[in-house]
């Protein structure tokens, strides 16, 4: 048995593993306020280079094309990009829709990102030497 997944939902799985280490990371590099704010780059990055893939992935599904003025739109102002990408990939009505799902999609995010900080701070305190005392 074999799990076949389209593209668009791979960069939506990597999405949410990024967001949970990302949370984790975090945690364990609180105390380093450099290292934090490295991390926050590399998390704007990495969440910029997820949408624009996934909306390349879902451009190939529905036959528009991306161009490269779309995709340095979506780089440089990620979510008016992704906006202006939703209106002219779909009708109004499945762009307002897929928008509000997006919305429901950054929630879920935000939630694996606590958690991950969560789970940071526990492997964190157990790896502490004053836990095993």
């Amino acid at each position: 048995m074999t799990l076949s997944l389209a593209r668009d939902r791979v960069v939506l799985l990597a999405a949410l593993g990024a967001a949970f280490m990302i949370g984790m990371l975090m945690a364990l590099v609180a105390d380093e306020p450099r290292a934090l704010d490295g991390l926050g780059a590399v998390a704007s990055l990495a969440a910029t280079i997820l949408v624009a893939t996934w909306c390349q992935e879902d451009s190939r599904s529905r036959n528009v094309r991306v161009g490269k003025p779309m995709l340095w739109l979506l780089v440089l102002t990620t979510p008016l990009g992704f906006l202006v990408y939703l209106f002219r990939s779909r009708r109004p009505v499945q762009a307002v829709f897929t928008g509000l799902l997006s919305c429901l999609f950054v929630g879920v995010l935000l939630l694996l990102l606590v958690a991950g900080a969560v789970a940071g701070v526990l492997l964190g305190e157990a790896a502490s030497p004053a836990y095993s005392a």
